[in-house]
């Protein structure tokens, strides 16, 4: 049955579709998220940015978990199926990464600014980058369906205890108790990379706010200065790391490190360079 629904949305296929929906599944990819979380962070709202970091963390995390117990494959390889952008399909399909991620990134936003046309907009935008899922090839519908549920609450639930909980440490460990159980599961995966920014994320909330303080106001030019700035430098960063391999191990301080940097020490040179 799920087959033959990817095979009727794919009986529509068309290079033009081909290349739009090529596009539209990277909302939900780690350089768009990255990239719009760090402008909004760097730039615009600096406690705005913290809860979508918080929010995207928690998400990927419980991603990885679900995903390691469920072990579910991909309709790659399936007969009749035709997958396009696989390099962005790597590990198990249970539940959808990418609809996960952009449901969680677009409906935060809304949560946080609580504007009704926000909410559509992230529900149209959740549902675009799902059905680009399965136009794709990449995933089966029950794993979109799972993505974008999981998505909403768990946006909902971050937003709640973001504000509920003043007490960062607090807020930060005990958030970090249960996602910790994926320690156990025997296929860590992308799992120990979510892992690691989350606590990169923390201990990255906690240095700046302790000791940088960094402000994001500024001309127009100091912030594109400094976006630009700290853009190339996680990427310099990210490449560095890369060289030392892909254990688990080496995954867990990549990530941790990234994260770390982007939001305690980037934010730390910008003050002293007066950015």
């Amino acid at each position: 049955m799920e087959a033959q629904i990817i095979k009727w949305i794919q009986s529509f296929s068309h290079p033009i579709l081909d290349d739009v929906f090529q596009v539209v599944t990277m909302l939900g990819e780690e350089l768009f998220i990255i990239a719009a979380m760090a402008l909004i962070y760097w730039v615009f709202n600096k406690e705005m940015g913290k809860y979508l970091c918080y929010s995207l963390c928690v998400t990927l995390c419980v991603n990885g978990i679900i995903k390691s117990l469920v072990k579910a494959p991909r309709p790659i390889g399936e007969e009749g199926i035709r997958s396009l952008r696989v390099e962005t399909a790597d590990g198990y399909s249970f539940p959808s990464g990418h609809t996960q991620s952009s449901s969680t990134f677009f409906f935060s936003i809304a949560f946080w600014i609580k504007k009704w046309w926000l909410f559509l907009i992230a529900a149209v935008l959740s549902l675009l980058v799902a059905l680009s899922r399965l136009y794709l090839g990449v995933h089966w519908p029950r794993d979109v369906i799972a993505g974008l549920l999981l998505g909403i609450v768990l946006s909902a639930l971050s937003y709640f205890l973001y504000r509920k909980v003043k007490n960062r440490l607090l807020l930060f460990g005990v958030t970090l108790i249960p996602l910790l159980t994926g320690l156990f599961l025997p296929d860590l995966g992308h799992y120990v990379r979510s892992l690691g920014l989350y606590l990169g994320f923390a201990l990255g909330v906690l240095f700046e706010e302790r000791y940088v303080n960094f402000s994001v106001k500024g001309t127009a030019l100091r912030k594109g200065l400094r976006f630009l700035l700290g853009a190339l430098c996680l990427g310099v960063l990210k490449f560095t790391l890369d060289l030392l391999g892909d254990s688990i191990p080496v995954q867990l301080i990549k990530y941790t490190c990234i994260s770390f940097f982007g939001l305690g020490i980037w934010p730390l040179i910008f003050t002293k360079l007066h950015l």
